[in-house]
C-alpha cells in the first residue's frame, strides 16, 4: 500500500509536469514569449499535394512584460519562410504569425523556432516546437478533389457530375447516359447527352428511330430507320421525281417529263434523256429520204426554171428547200430534231393530268418578218422561244425578223410555276430566197436588168449609125 502511494504521486508529478510543459514560465520571469507544436495549424483541413496553403502559429506571452518576435517555419531541414513580426502583451495573451507554403509531395513535419525577441527572451526552453508527421493526399487533376474520392482522375471537374451514376464522372467518359450513342454525335443531333431517352417515350436514344419526338410504338412505314412522326419523305410509296405520271422505278428518263416514254432504240433510255439514237436503220431511212428529197428538188429546179413565178407561194415562203443560212431543212430538221419529235414530246402528263397538245400560231408580216404566239395561252406559265437563228427570247407573243433567207425550226417550251417543262411545239418559218425584199436576190436581179438596159440602149445606138452609114 505505501508503495502504491509512493508511485501514484510520482505519477501525478509527472503529469503535471508534462502538462504545463512549455506554458508555465521559471516563476519570476520578466520577459518570456513560447511556442507549442499544438498551437501550429493549416489553413485548410485536407491536404493536398501541391495546393497553396498558410501555416499558422499561435506565440504566447509567459512572461511579466511586453515582447515582440518573430518565427521560422521549416518542413524538415527545409526552411519555409520567415512569418511577420508581432508585439504580445503580458499576461497570458497570444498572437498569431502565419507564412504561405505549398503542400509538398510525401510525408513531412514542421519546426517552428522563435527569433528576435525583443526585449531579450530570459526562458529560450519553449522557443522551438515540433510537429507531428503530416501525410499529404494526391490530386493529379487539381480539381479541389482528393484522387482517393475523384470519379475522374485525369480531368478536372469540381462538381464530380456523373449523370449515369456508374462512378466515372461525365468529364471523363464518351458516353454520359450510356444511351449507345458519344455525347458528341448526341450534341450534333441535338439530343441531350446526360439523358438517356431525351423525347422520354422509353426508348433509349441509341434505338429511337426519331429521339427527338416522342413515338413509343416506332412507327416507320417505309423502314427507312427514321420514324414516321419525324419522317417528311413516305418511301413506301414510289417516286416520281419528273411528275410525268410514270414511277421512277420504270421511268427510262427520271429527271424529264416523259409521259409517253418513248424509245426509238430500244436501248431503255428515252428519247428526252437519249442525246445518241443507236438506230442504224433509222438513220439510213432518214439519210436516204433526205438524198431523195434532194434529188427531187434539184430535178424541180432544172426541169422548171420559172418555177418560182408559177408558184408565188413557193416564192414567199422559201419552200423550194434552198437553205442560205443552214438552220434547216426540207424535212423540217435542226440540228437532229425535227418537228416530229417536239410534237411527240409535247404529249406531256404533270401531276396525272393530261396537258393537251400546244400549237404554234404564225402571222408572216414581211418577206422576213413573223409573229409567232401559242395557240392556247395559260395563265402563270412563261413562254421560251427559240427562233432557230440562234435567238432565244421569252414572251406570249413574239415579232421577229430574220436576217437571211432559209428555213427556220422554231421550237416554243411553255414551263409551269415551278420551272418544269410542260409543253412544246414547233413550227417552220420559210423566209423565202426569191423575193425583192431579200437583197441577196434583188442586187443582183437589179444588176442584170441594169445591164440589159444598157444592152439594149448600147445595141440601139449600133443598129441606128450602121443605118446612117448605109443611107450615106
Amino acid at each position: 500500500m505505501k508503495c502504491l502511494s509512493k508511485f501514484l504521486v510520482f505519477g501525478f508529478l509527472i503529469f503535471s509536469l508534462f502538462l504545463y510543459s512549455g506554458e508555465v514560465n521559471a516563476e519570476g520571469v520578466e520577459y518570456d514569449i513560447g511556442i507549442n507544436a499544438g498551437d501550429v495549424f493549416f489553413s485548410k483541413t485536407n491536404l493536398i499535394v501541391g495546393q497553396p496553403i498558410r501555416v499558422y502559429a499561435a506565440v504566447r506571452n509567459y512572461g511579466l512584460r511586453d515582447v515582440s518576435g518573430y518565427v521560422l517555419f521549416y518542413a524538415g531541414p527545409n526552411l519555409i519562410g520567415e512569418s511577420q513580426v508581432v508585439s504580445i502583451r503580458a499576461g497570458g495573451y497570444t498572437d498569431e504569425v502565419f507564412v504561405d507554403w505549398t503542400v509538398p509531395q510525401g510525408i513531412f513535419n514542421v519546426r517552428i523556432d522563435l527569433r528576435g525577441q525583443a526585449p531579450k527572451d530570459e526562458n529560450p526552453d519553449n522557443d522551438t516546437a515540433l510537429t507531428a508527421f503530416f501525410t499529404p493526399e494526391q490530386d493529379k487533376d487539381n480539381d479541389g478533389i482528393t484522387d482517393k474520392n475523384d470519379n475522374c482522375l485525369d480531368i478536372s471537374n469540381p462538381g464530380q457530375e456523373d449523370a449515369d451514376k456508374d462512378g466515372i464522372g461525365n468529364a471523363c467518359e464518351t458516353d454520359d447516359d450510356n444511351d449507345g450513342i458519344s455525347d458528341s454525335n448526341e450534341v450534333s443531333a441535338g439530343t441531350n447527352p446526360t439523358s438517356s431517352d431525351t423525347d422520354s417515350d422509353g426508348v433509349l436514344d441509341g434505338k429511337d428511330n426519331c429521339p427527338l419526338v416522342a413515338n413509343a410504338g416506332q412507327e416507320d412505314k417505309d423502314k427507312d430507320g427514321k420514324g414516321d412522326v419525324c419522317d417528311p419523305i413516305d418511301n413506301s410509296l414510289p417516286t416520281d421525281q419528273d411528275k410525268d405520271g410514270v414511277p421512277d422505278g420504270s421511268d427510262n428518263c427520271k429527271a424529264r417529263a416523259n409521259a409517253t416514254q418513248a424509245d426509238k432504240d430500244k436501248d431503255g433510255i428515252g428519247d428526252v434523256c437519249d442525246s445518241t439514237d443507236d438506230s442504224a436503220e433509222e438513220e439510213t431511212n432518214k439519210e436516204e429520204e433526205n438524198t431523195d428529197i434532194e434529188d427531187t428538188n434539184s430535178e424541180a429546179k432544172n426541169d422548171s426554171p420559172d418555177s418560182a413565178e408559177a408558184n408565188p407561194s413557193n416564192d414567199a415562203n422559201g419552200s423550194s428547200g434552198e437553205n442560205q443560212d443552214g438552220k434547216a431543212n426540207d424535212t423540217g430538221e435542226v440540228d437532229g430534231e425535227t418537228i416530229e419529235q417536239v410534237e411527240e414530246l409535247s404529249q406531256v402528263v404533270a401531276g396525272g393530268n393530261s396537258l393537251g397538245l400546244l400549237k404554234i400560231d404564225t402571222e408572216q408580216l414581211d418577206w422576213s418578218t413573223f409573229i409567232f404566239k401559242p395557240n392556247n395561252y395559260e395563265k402563270g406559265n412563261t413562254y421560251s422561244w427559240n427562233l432557230g437563228d440562234g435567238t432565244v427570247v421569252s414572251g406570249e407573243k413574239i415579232e421577229h425578223k430574220y436576217a437571211k433567207s432559209g428555213a427556220y425550226l422554231v421550237i416554243l417550251e411553255s414551263k409551269n410555276q415551278d420551272g418544269f417543262v410542260v409543253k412544246k411545239a414547233a413550227t417552220t418559218a420559210h423566209v423565202g430566197f426569191f423575193s425583192l425584199e431579200n437583197l441577196f436576190f434583188s442586187l443582183p436581179i437589179g444588176a442584170l436588168f441594169g445591164l440589159t438596159i444598157l444592152g439594149g440602149v448600147w445595141g440601139a445606138r449600133k443598129l441606128k449609125r450602121r443605118e446612117e452609114d448605109i443611107e450615106d
